[in-house]
């Protein structure tokens, strides 16, 4: 396990989020300070995603773009805006490395020949 340069910060919790972070550490098999950073890390990143694809749209941003202010990869961001139902902004780039993606995941398709009926 790599060990992280972790800086102190104290905040000001309510009882329930106290017990919801105690909950977790069990569940998990965390300390409690692992759960916290664990919950903390994942709302970070949910925020950052989401601030991601709002100026994403707000300013038509490319894939590319958005997923750098996502800080995550260009397939991962096209993820979790399929995940969350949204459309895509799509360039001619971004529709070239989505095809090239595809292609590598899948294969190349087929265009389908329909025959005349005799």
């Amino acid at each position: 396990m790599v060990k992280k340069d972790y800086k102190l910060k104290s905040y000001r919790l309510s009882d329930s989020s106290l017990k919801l972070i105690y909950n977790v550490s069990k569940e998990k098999d965390l300390s409690e300070s692992e759960a916290l950073r664990m919950l903390v890390d994942k709302g970070l990143y949910e925020y950052k995603l989401e601030s991601a694809i709002k100026t994403y749209y707000d300013k038509n941003l490319d894939l590319t773009a958005g997923a750098k202010l996502a800080g995550i990869s260009k397939r991962e961001f096209m993820e979790e805006l399929s995940r969350k139902g949204e459309g895509i902004n799509l360039s001619k780039e971004d529709y070239d490395y989505s095809k090239k993606s595809f292609e590598k995941l899948f294969g190349k398709t087929k265009k389908k020949t329909t025959q005349k009926p005799k």
